[in-house]
C-alpha cells in the first residue's frame, strides 16, 4: 500500500514536499513521458524507418483501387450504402491506409464514402486492433503500404518537437 506509492514517488523522482531530492534525471523522466505520451501509433514505427517520416499525397481513389485490388473486393461492394463486411473492411482498410500515408481527416474520408466520422473513425481502430492479432491481413496492408509508396509523391515530412 504505502510503500508502493513512496516507491512510485522516488521511482519517478517526485516527493510531497515538492523537491526531487536533489537529483536531475527527475526532469528528464517527466520530459521522456511527456514525449512518449504525445507520439501517435504511426510515429512509433516511423522513427524505425526513415522513408515513413514522410506523409505522402495519394488520391483517396488510388488507395481504394489498391484496396480492391489486395483483398479482392469489386467496386460496388466497397461505395454501397449497406453494411456489408467486405465492404466495411475495405472501407475501414482505405481510411487506415489514408490516415497513416496521408494524414488525411477522417471527416474527408468519411465523406468521400459518404459515412459517419464517427463510424470510419471506429473502422481504423477496428483495423489497428485487427492487424495485431491477424498476421495475414497485417502481410496484405504492408504490401499495400509499399505500393502506395512507390507511386505518393512526397508531400511532407513529419518533425517531433
Amino acid at each position: 500500500g504505502n510503500e508502493n506509492r513512496k516507491s512510485a514517488f522516488a521511482r519517478y523522482g517526485f516527493s510531497r514536499k515538492g523537491g526531487n531530492h536533489g537529483k536531475e534525471p527527475a526532469k528528464k523522466r517527466k520530459e521522456k513521458i511527456l514525449y512518449y505520451n504525445c507520439l501517435t501509433p504511426f510515429s512509433h514505427e516511423a522513427l524505425k524507418k526513415r522513408e515513413e517520416l514522410f506523409l505522402l499525397e495519394i488520391p483517396l481513389e488510388e488507395i481504394a483501387q489498391e484496396v480492391m485490388r489486395q483483398i479482392e473486393i469489386p467496386q460496388d461492394r466497397l461505395y454501397s450504402l449497406t453494411r456489408d463486411r467486405r465492404g466495411a473492411l475495405g472501407r475501414n482498410l482505405v481510411a487506415y491506409l489514408a490516415r497513416k500515408l496521408t494524414g488525411t481527416r477522417v471527416k474527408e474520408i468519411a465523406r468521400y464514402f459518404n459515412r459517419e466520422a464517427m463510424t470510419m473513425s471506429l473502422g481504423v481502430m477496428k483495423i489497428e486492433n485487427q492487424l495485431l492479432r491477424d498476421m495475414d491481413l497485417a502481410g496484405r496492408v504492408e504490401i499495400m503500404e509499399k505500393n502506395l509508396r512507390k507511386r505518393g509523391k512526397k508531400k511532407y515530412f513529419i518533425t517531433i518537437a
